[in-house]
């Protein structure tokens, strides 16, 4: 899930493996404004973030689930931000294919860092989720292999399965099944590696896999069909 700064109100929203490969743009009571089929394949899309990209504000798509670590690589599309109220036929994507440094890894959480870096969080059972960092550059050429930066810590049991970065990068918002930690810090990979880390009030869900910071607080949206959406302000 992502929130536009371009249209205020206004939430962008993926569905996972077995959906068509379709944005949809929800208001903030959950209303269908939009939905916008995506030139491309759903093979597992876990998350979606907003960010910089040629000339304006991008979504990125992260095809990146891979729970038995099969695919050689993962995918990311970015497209430039629709306008839910005027919505093209189909959204046509840049592609990035991605390796990581160490073989397959499961991911679910992107945040797209303030000078257009992706930052993917792995899902680790038992142990910290590796920070693997794409930087913008990558674009030029479609294919990259991802960099570690770093691990970061959500306790013994957490599986990390959404993430979002504030505006400036200072704040990031990762979340798991049950619960929504805030890591600060300087920039994105220095709040989640090495910034310090608080609980936050975690809304109840039955699958916790989205969340957007929005404002001064986030939102978040559990798996499922119904589902509530959920505001936090601090």
């Amino acid at each position: 899930m992502a929130a536009s700064r371009t249209h205020p109100g206004v939430l962008w929203v993926v569905n996972d493996s077995g959906n068509a490969p379709t944005i949809h743009a929800l208001a903030l009571d959950g209303t269908l404004v939009a939905s916008i089929p995506v030139d491309g394949e759903n093979i597992d899309w876990e998350d979606l973030a907003l960010g910089p990209g040629p000339g304006g504000d991008h979504l990125y798509v992260a095809d990146i689930g891979d729970n038995r670590f099969r695919r050689e690589s993962v995918t990311i599309l970015r497209l430039r931000e629709p306008d839910p109220l005027d919505p093209p036929g189909i959204a046509v994507p840049d592609r990035l294919e991605v390796t990581y440094p160490d073989g397959p890894a499961d991911a679910e959480a992107v945040v797209v860092e303030p000078d257009g870096d992706v930052l993917m969080i792995s899902k680790v059972v038992l142990g910290e989720g590796t920070v693997y960092r794409v930087p913008a550059s990558a674009w030029a050429e479609g294919a990259v292999r991802a960099t570690a930066v770093g691990t970061v810590d959500i306790g013994l049991l957490g599986l990390v399965t959404a993430a979002d970065a504030s505006v400036d990068g200072t704040l990031v918002a990762v979340r798991t099944y049950t619960d929504v930690f805030l890591f600060s810090g300087s920039d994105p990979v220095d709040a989640l590696v090495s910034g310090d880390r608080c609980a936050a009030p975690t809304p109840s869900e039955r699958q916790g896999e989205a969340i957007t910071v929005l404002g001064d607080g986030f939102v978040t949206i559990g798996e499922g069909i119904g589902e509530p959406v959920w505001r936090v302000d601090r």
